[in-house]
């Protein structure tokens, strides 16, 4: 399978990524393609198919890996759907674990878990209204990176990013996690 970046680059090169627009969910500049996207985050298929790409980068590459669990996170709760269970789920759910990252100050192993953990509870979830802006980081950034290290600090950044812009919600995602967080650690 060819290197991710070299992918991006000689279809950049090539032109056939060359028309842009802008990704409905997350505003990124992205490539203007027909392709599948995910079921029920709801991105344009230009969008999905970066993140795939990115995913690709993480699961070749251990150097790359090292904060998948924040890239998987922040481009869900960014792509949050429509109202429906499973995205009401994944929204909350994949906040809960950007929670214990970044204001619990746990491990991404930690969060992993937390998440799993709380999917038990998903009964307790309603849909969270999402906000106007979801981000300003997004794969269309991410995918640029020339480095594992870059790529690492991004993804830490966009996850916060990301974690940040749900503000109106972070005391709903806390009550959630502290009342179950003597299962999680």
């Amino acid at each position: 399978m060819q290197n991710t970046l070299e992918f991006y680059n000689k279809m950049t090169k090539d032109k056939v990524l060359d028309k842009k627009i802008k990704c409905f969910s997350c505003n990124a500049e992205i490539p203007d393609i027909e392709s599948d996207v995910h079921r029920y985050m709801d991105s344009s298929p230009g969008c999905w198919h970066l993140f795939e790409q990115i995913l690709e980068k993480e699961y070749a590459d251990t150097q790359y890996w090292k904060n998948h669990r924040i890239t998987v996170d922040a481009y869900a709760v960014q792509h949050y759907g429509k109202p429906s269970p499973r995205a009401t789920q994944s929204v909350n759910l994949h906040l809960a674990s950007l929670f214990l990252i970044y204001e619990k100050g746990y491990d991404l192993t930690i969060a992993y878990r937390g998440l799993t953990t709380l999917a038990n509870y998903k009964s307790e979830l309603f849909w969270l209204d999402p906000p106007k802006n979801v981000g300003n980081i997004t794969v269309a950034d991410i995918i640029k990176v020339q480095s594992a290290k870059e790529h690492g600090n991004l993804v830490y950044e966009w996850g916060n990013s990301v974690w940040n812009t749900w503000s109106n919600h972070h005391h709903t995602i806390k009550e959630f996690v502290e009342g179950h967080i003597k299962e999680i650690y």
